[in-house]
């Protein structure tokens, strides 16, 4: 039985065609590529840290990105040409998924265009490329890349423009929060003070820049976003559908759950009721890592993965860094890319967990472990980083990434787990409240819904309205990227009917020795039970 890092090293046969298309992307976007924010571009590594440029950063000027553009429409096609002669089954799968990963990478520099209307965008990118620098462990990869901070900026000023209001608010938001983070940086001061210089020009130069009322992106661009670059195979109306079932049967199911603990209130509220444990400060991040250790064991004792790959790649819980309160709504996960993996962190965001007049934590925290850790987001992508394929660890793709985290809550709670009084309303609510999410993602940018009303939806599932406020717009940073949630989870919920409910082993190693496939490939690897 199989259960940590897949045996030695396979042969793969779209490696050699692929292998120069990813490294020729991480020198000219060395930052977006070493980085899980940006699920649309590869995620490769240099061989060394000891052999990266630290002064280089990502160059989205408009020859920078026609030039590589192009290089895309013709890779493409050299890919397609592969495919039509390709008789491998998982060499048909490789390029498959990097056809579409090229073709979505496309459509988001010329269709979607971030680099031009998102502030946020580029100070994302900053905020990565510095906390690479800091990962390395070498002190003057942090002061050479803190010397490119100036010149970085200068070039994203002349990118940007027009760009929405909303847009332009939140940039200077971010970068007030990021001047804060920068100043307390272990560098030069003459370097730190060149960054901190060249970050507040960026955020004066951002108050007066052009704007235009409208982020919407419209209906005909969201169904390319929905169906291929998230990845969930159906256009806005089929998602929608698929997002309004999951509503009604939620409703019904929160419904049922508050009723049995507090028959005459309405389920928001006995949700929010339940009772927290106490803790102030660190204490949050010491229950989450309490939490952790205890979804680890549960997965090894399932049979999910080996003790000896768990200790190989562990969690670090840290609060959510400073630079990234303005553009993080939750608690979240990351993995820095690399083979064989070295890991990831849980970013915790104590705001969300802490609620009622006493600050106690909400009982809540112990399933957003599992979705961002043990069996979610960490054993994902520890596995891909293991998997015997190149080609597939170095991509990510939204549906399945948030789908699979979904269905690990549910995984979990079948096992064992969550089943404390209040377990199964939380669960419930979480699956309302992404399926609300993801129809005001939808309604945003199809202009169906406005900030305000979007925010509305989020109040009626018990969202505080400051709270909701700030979470829709953040919403509007990444279309389509919210109804990744819902639509992937009850995908896999599909699959796990059709093939392995009664031996959730299997199942989940399948799916984790796969990588982030399509669907349809993953349902042909579960049937032939590889």
């Amino acid at each position: 039985m199989m259960m940590g890092k897949p045996a030695a090293e396979e042969g793969d046969t779209s490696l050699a065609a692929v292998g120069g298309m990813f490294a020729a992307i991480q020198r000219r976007f060395p930052v977006c590529c070493c980085s899980d924010e940006f699920y649309y571009f590869p995620q490769v590594t240099p061989a060394s840290a000891s052999t990266v440029d630290w002064s280089r950063w990502d160059d989205f000027s408009p020859e920078s990105v026609d030039a590589f553009v192009a290089e895309l429409r013709r890779w493409e096609e050299d890919l397609k040409a592969l495919l039509r002669s390709c008789d491998d089954p998982d060499d048909s799968t490789d390029l498959r998924l990097v056809i579409r990963l090229w073709r979505t990478l496309r459509e988001q520099l010329v269709d979607v265009g971030s680099h031009r209307s998102q502030p946020t965008f580029h100070l994302t990118i900053l905020t990565a490329g510095i906390v690479e620098a800091l990962d390395s462990g070498m002190p003057e990869a942090l002061w050479q890349r803190l010397a490119g901070v100036d010149r970085f900026l200068t070039n994203a000023t002349r990118i940007l423009g027009p760009v929405p209001t909303l847009f332009r608010e939140m940039g200077i938001e971010m970068a007030g929060s990021t001047l804060r983070w920068l100043a307390g940086l272990p560098a030069p001061e003459s370097e730190l003070t060149r960054a901190t210089r060249a970050l507040a020009r960026f955020r004066d130069v951002l108050s007066s820049l052009r704007v235009c009322d409208a982020f919407a992106l419209g209906d005909a661009l969201m169904d390319r976003i929905v169906c291929e670059h998230m990845g969930c195979m159906t256009d806005v109306g089929g998602v929608l559908a698929e997002i309004e079932t999951e509503i009604a049967e939620m409703t019904g199911r929160v419904e049922d759950e508050a009723s049995r603990l507090a028959p005459d209130s309405p389920w928001p509220d006995v949700l929010e009721g339940l009772t927290g444990s106490d803790s102030a400060g660190d204490g949050v991040v010491t229950l989450c890592r309490d939490q952790v250790c205890r979804l680890e064991r549960h997965c090894v004792e399932r049979g999910y993965l080996s003790g000896e790959f768990a200790d190989s790649a562990p969690v670090r819980v840290v609060p959510v860094p400073r630079s990234m309160e303005a553009v993080r709504a939750a608690a979240a996960y990351s993995s820095r890319p690399g083979s064989p993996p070295a890991g990831g962190t849980f970013f915790v965001l104590a705001a969300e967990l802490c609620r009622g007049p006493r600050g106690a934590v909400h009982p809540e925290y112990r399933i957003t472990a599992a979705h961002e850790t043990f069996p979610g987001h960490h054993l994902l992508d520890i596995h891909r980083w293991a998997l015997s394929r190149p080609v597939r660890r170095h991509v990510e793709r939204p549906v399945f990434y948030e789908g699979w985290a979904c269905f690990a809550e549910s995984l979990a709670e079948a096992g064992g787990l969550f089943r404390e009084p209040g377990d199964g309303l939380i669960l419930a609510a979480r699956r309302l409240r992404r399926a609300v999410r993801g129809r005001a993602d939808v309604g945003l940018q199809t202009g169906r819904m406005d900030l305000s009303s979007a925010a509305r939806e989020l109040v009626r599932t018990g969202y505080a309205r400051e709270r909701a406020r700030g979470v829709v717009r953040r919403y509007a940073l990444r279309p389509g990227y919210q109804v990744c949630y819902t639509i992937g989870q009850r995908a896999f919920d599909r699959l796990f009917r059709q093939h392995d409910r009664d031996d959730p082993a299997r199942f989940v190693r399948t799916v984790l020795h796969a990588g982030e496939i399509g669907f349809d490939d993953l349902a042909r690897a579960l049937t032939l039970g590889c």
